[in-house]
């Protein structure tokens, strides 16, 4: 028989997930105190709420939703 692990911080994130509301979740990187992890719950983040990632190297950029493209209102 397998023995299930569970890594607390996936006990945290179900949990998190569970309540519904939260859209996404930053925590401590077990790489050290300079680092973070993201998680981010892409179908829960709706407008106006969204998420802008870009690094100073221009090597990551994105945005969750996407901008939607402007349409000029007609009357």
């Amino acid at each position: 028989m397998i023995k299930k692990i569970f890594c607390p911080t996936h006990v945290l994130a179900n949990a998190v997930y569970a309540h519904g509301n939260i859209q996404a979740m930053r925590y401590p990187s077990a790489q050290g105190h300079d680092y973070s992890n993201l998680i981010i719950w892409e179908e829960r983040v709706q407008l106006p709420s969204f998420v802008q990632v870009r690094d100073t190297t221009g090597t990551l950029s994105a945005r969750i939703p996407p901008k939607r493209a402007y349409r000029k209102r007609t009357t």
